[in-house]
């Protein structure tokens, strides 16, 4: 069994399940192995599915104050995101490259990842066809709080001397994008 785990840029996705089943998917590919503890976003999450819904159930949630880019969706979610919503990031395939393009085609320009940089380098290369004036910045880390590296990258941002206050900026992270505007 494979499913589609990550549809990650134009040239990169993951496929996540039985290793023998992606290696004989893979075997005409240009691809290289993750190496992971467990199948994420896969059927192979299906059986936990209903305990995430319930330890979901329990969290509080609200509709974003921010426009928020779900990369479970794919694109904007300003509603309010639900337990249906988190349980499901575990088990459907993550949607980095249309979240991402979303957001450029909806104006962002300024990209922060908070926490270890990967999702810089997987930023630019969804958009290198359609902009080459994003600002895609990375906090490395994670020892420092969250609201010391969000401040720490806006003022790293800042000395870049390319983008203004006013500039839309997104937080990129590992399971969503967040615009800040």
């Amino acid at each position: 069994m494979v499913s589609l785990a990550a549809i990650n840029g134009p040239t990169s996705c993951v496929l996540s399940g039985n290793l023998d089943s992606i290696v004989h998917c893979t075997s005409h590919m240009d691809s290289q192995r993750v190496r992971a503890s467990h199948a994420d976003h896969s059927l192979f999450v299906e059986p936990c599915y209903p305990a995430l819904l319930s330890a979901s159930a329990k969290l509080e949630t609200a509709r974003p104050r921010l426009a928020f880019y779900s990369t479970v969706r794919g694109g904007l979610a300003n509603n309010r995101l639900g337990p249906e919503h988190w349980a499901a990031h575990a088990l459907l395939p993550v949607l980095f490259y249309p979240a991402v393009r979303a957001a450029v085609e909806d104006g962002l320009t300024v990209f922060l990842e908070l926490g270890m940089p990967m999702l810089v380098k997987m930023g630019i290369d969804c958009c290198r066809d359609i902009s080459d004036s994003l600002v895609w910045h990375a906090v490395l880390g994670n020892s420092i709080a969250e609201d010391v590296q969000a401040f720490a990258c806006a003022v790293e941002i800042g000395k870049l001397g390319s983008c203004h206050s006013s500039d839309p900026m997104v937080v990129v992270g590992q399971s969503a994008l967040g615009a800040l505007d």
